[in-house]
């Protein structure tokens, strides 16, 4: 049988986690499995955790780590995008490179970024409550990262 990142930690499977009960949990993990502590054994042991971790601590990887535990391969499935979506992104991309002289300008669309990124991260939690929203979550993952993209521009 194999444990997922999220029985891993002792967490319910959720797009939305707590930092500091995901820090507890992990944390409390690493003393029952720690290399040195517990010999050669508890090495694969203590690499499922830090990468468990490590994957559930990101905002970005937990959803799309989420979805592919949903629906095993969406994410591959989705990653074309509708032409529509990446004119739009292209644009976002031409905007950001534009202001680059602007602090203002800059800032202005950064603070866009910003809050068109918060609104998928609530969408894509709500539909990573069970399998039926991996298809539409998986897609706005995709979608996401071309906004990060643009962010990653625009912040030095």
């Amino acid at each position: 049988m194999t444990v997922d990142h999220f029985e891993r930690l002792g967490l319910e499977r959720g797009g939305r986690l707590d930092a500091k009960e995901l820090e507890a949990q992990y944390v409390e993990r690493c003393r029952k499995v720690h290399p040195d502590l517990y010999g050669e054994d508890a090495i694969v042991d203590a690499a499922a955790l830090n990468e468990a971790h490590r994957v559930l601590a990101d905002r970005w990887q937990r959803y799309a780590y989420l979805a592919e535990l949903w629906q095993r391969g969406v994410m591959d499935a989705t990653k074309n995008l509708c032409p529509t979506f990446l004119a739009q992104a292209m644009a976002l991309f031409e905007e950001a490179q534009a202001a680059q002289d602007s602090e203002a300008e800059r800032a202005d669309i950064e603070a866009r970024v910003r809050h068109d990124l918060s609104s998928y991260a609530q969408r894509i939690e709500t539909l990573l409550v069970g399998p039926e929203g991996a298809h539409d979550g998986a897609v706005l993952c995709h979608q996401a990262r071309y906004l990060q993209r643009a962010l990653e521009r625009l912040v030095p």
